[in-house]
C-alpha cells in the first residue's frame, strides 16, 4: 500500500471515530454530489452506500472524477456545501482530500445492458420503425435503427409510400447534462450525444384534389446521410426505457419528382421530404422523436474509468 493510501486510511479512520454514523459527502468536479456511507478508499478511488428509492446500493467513484472528499455532513448543510471556501467555513466538515473530474456509475451484475425500441414518433409520421441498443460500458452504447416507410399513419394525400431506411450510431454519454435531467442510475440511462450514419431509400405517390385542379406526383429517392443526436434516455425499474431526442443532419443522394397537374407534366430534382422522424429540406434535415423500449439481457461489462 502506497504512503497516500496510507494516508487516506489513516483519515478515514479518525473521522469515523469522531463523527460516528454521520453520512459521506462526496463533490465532484462536473458539479454534482453524492451523499452516503464510504466503504472504503484505496489508490483506485472509493466505494460507498447510498440509499435510492428505499434500497441501499454500492457506488464505485473513481479518483480521477472526485474533487472533495467530507465527512460528517448531513443533508441540510450540504446544502450550502458549493465551494471549498463554504468547507473550510464550515466547522462540521473535513476535508480530506482534493481530486478532480466527474461520476462514474458501477452497475449491478443484473442489470440490463440491451433494448429493443419502438419510435412512436415515426409511427406516427408514416413509418414503422425500431431500434436495437447494445450498452458497451457504463458511458457508451451502438444502436441500430431500421424503418420501414409507408407502414405509418400517413397523411391522407399519400396515397402510397413504400421504402426503408437504416440508420448506426455511437452513443457516449454527457456527464454535464445528466445531473440538470435525472440521476445517472441505469447503464443504459442519461443525457447522449449519438454520432449517426444512415440511408433511405423511398417510392412516395401523392394526389391532391381540388376544385380548380388533379395533381399527381410520383417521388423517388435514394439517399446516405450524417450527422449527431443529442437526446436523454430514462430507464424505469431495469424493464422499461423512454428516449427523447432531436438530431441535425446532411444528406445526399438522387431525387426525382414527376408531376402531373392537370395534364401539365413537370420534371424536377426537389430534395425536400419527410420520412419518418427525418425532416429534410435543401440538403440538411432535422431529426425529432422520442422512443419506448423494453430491456433484456446482462451486461457482464465492466464500469469504465
Amino acid at each position: 500500500m502506497s504512503k497516500r493510501s496510507i494516508l487516506f486510511s489513516f483519515f478515514y479512520l479518525c473521522s469515523i471515530y469522531v463523527i460516528g454514523q454521520s453520512p459521506d459527502l462526496v463533490l465532484l468536479k462536473e458539479g454534482g454530489r453524492v451523499e452516503g456511507k464510504i466503504l472504503s478508499i484505496d489508490d483506485s478511488g472509493l466505494t460507498l452506500e447510498r440509499e435510492i428509492n428505499g434500497k441501499w446500493e454500492k457506488l464505485s467513484l473513481p479518483k480521477n472524477q472526485i474533487r472533495e472528499i467530507i465527512y460528517g455532513s448531513d443533508v441540510e448543510n450540504a446544502e450550502n456545501v458549493e465551494t471549498s471556501s463554504d468547507i473550510e467555513n464550515a466547522s462540521s466538515y473535513r476535508i480530506v482530500e482534493d481530486y478532480t473530474d466527474s461520476i462514474q456509475y458501477n452497475p449491478d451484475p443484473n442489470e440490463s445492458n440491451q433494448a429493443l425500441k419502438f419510435n412512436i414518433s415515426a409511427y406516427q409520421l408514416g413509418s414503422l420503425g425500431g431500434s436495437y441498443e447494445y450498452g458497451i460500458n457504463t458511458t457508451s452504447s451502438l444502436e441500430l435503427v431500421v424503418a420501414a416507410h409507408g407502414w405509418g399513419l400517413n397523411p391522407s394525400d399519400i396515397i402510397e409510400k413504400r421504402g426503408i431506411g437504416m440508420e448506426f450510431g455511437y452513443k457516449k454519454k454527457m456527464f454535464g447534462l445528466v445531473n440538470m435531467l435525472h440521476d445517472y442510475g441505469h447503464t443504459l440511462q442519461g443525457t447522449y450525444l449519438k454520432a449517426v450514419v444512415g440511408f433511405g431509400s423511398v417510392n412516395e405517390r401523392e394526389e391532391v384534389y381540388s376544385p380548380q385542379s388533379i395533381q399527381f406526383t410520383n417521388a423517388n429517392r435514394n439517399y446516405g446521410y450524417l450527422g449527431f443526436d443529442l437526446g436523454s434516455q430514462w430507464v424505469f425499474g431495469n424493464l422499461l426505457s423512454f428516449d427523447l431526442y432531436t438530431g441535425l443532419l446532411y444528406y445526399n443522394g438522387d431525387f426525382e419528382e414527376y408531376r402531373n397537374n392537370n395534364g401539365a407534366q413537370f420534371f424536377n430534382d426537389s430534395n425536400s421530404f419527410e420520412d419518418g422522424d427525418i425532416f429534410a429540406n435543401n440538403n440538411v434535415a432535422v431529426k425529432i422523436g422520442f422512443r419506448v423500449g423494453i430491456l433484456f439481457g446482462k451486461h457482464g461489462i465492466k464500469p469504465k474509468f
